[in-house]
């Protein structure tokens, strides 16, 4: 049997482990739509999973962050690559599982696109597990963002969803790609008022529904018709400035 204060360094320990897997795949999120030969960056992130849990004390842990941040280093990137940067939205599930998405930020990397999203394990266990529990105020600036939209917590990640869009189009992004899961009623409630936004702020916003009818080809068409239409609306504001 443990004790205490041995499972409070467990848990200590496990959300390092948590964080250092959300720098990596931060780090995959930019590399990937700079490397020369696609798919690199996406097999190192992928065998990093296993690398990780294998480490068992600080020490070890720290090294395997800083071999495959080496191996990062060693990708090939162009120089001159000039991503659109897309955020990423919506359920939280849909958007961090792979398998669940297609791999749908490895697909959009390969078009040239950037991916940022605030949905990470990492993030989500500090938020639900503490902040919550306490009773303590986070994402501020993302509720303030919404409430005039949204005032309300109506559950889920909706409030979440409808505050970044719009800072994100603040601090510049080409798009935004909005993830839930068939019957998801808070998504769909951020669905039903995402109209208004993309109106007011002028951000081109692409939801996608995911259920077990959804074929990967049918995604991939999707995302190539958006990414083409963000790649026309930047090229038309560099013309216009």
């Amino acid at each position: 049997n443990r004790s205490w204060p041995q499972i409070v360094g467990d848990i200590r320990f496990g959300l390092s482990q948590l964080a250092a897997m959300d720098d990596l795949e931060r780090e995959a999120h930019r590399l990937r739509p700079r490397e020369v030969k696609p798919g690199g960056v996406t097999r190192i992130w992928r065998s990093a999973g296993e690398r990780v849990t294998k480490a068992w004390t600080y020490k070890e842990l720290k090294r395997v962050k800083a071999e495959i941040m080496d191996e990062y280093n060693q990708v090939s990137l162009d120089p001159d690559a000039q991503p659109l940067r897309l955020g990423l939205l919506g359920e939280f599930f849909t958007v961090v599982e792979p398998f669940c998405n297609m791999d749908l930020e490895d697909m959009l990397g390969r078009m040239g696109v950037e991916v940022k999203r605030h949905a990470f394990f990492g993030n989500w266990a500090k938020t639900w597990l503490f902040l919550e529990t306490l009773g303590l105020s986070h994402d501020q600036q993302v509720k303030k963002a919404a409430a005039p939209y949204l005032s309300r917590d109506v559950s889920g990640d909706a409030v979440q969803t409808l505050g970044e869009t719009i800072l994100h189009q603040k601090e510049g992004y080409d798009g935004i790609i909005h993830l839930l899961p068939l019957t998801c009623m808070p998504e769909i409630i951020a669905q039903s008022i995402m109209p208004r936004v993309t109106r007011d702020y002028e951000i081109p916003v692409l939801s996608v529904v995911l259920d077990e009818q959804m074929g990967r080809a049918g995604l991939v068409t999707r995302v190539e018709a958006f990414v083409d239409l963000m790649q026309r609306r930047r090229a038309l504001k560099q013309r216009a400035s």
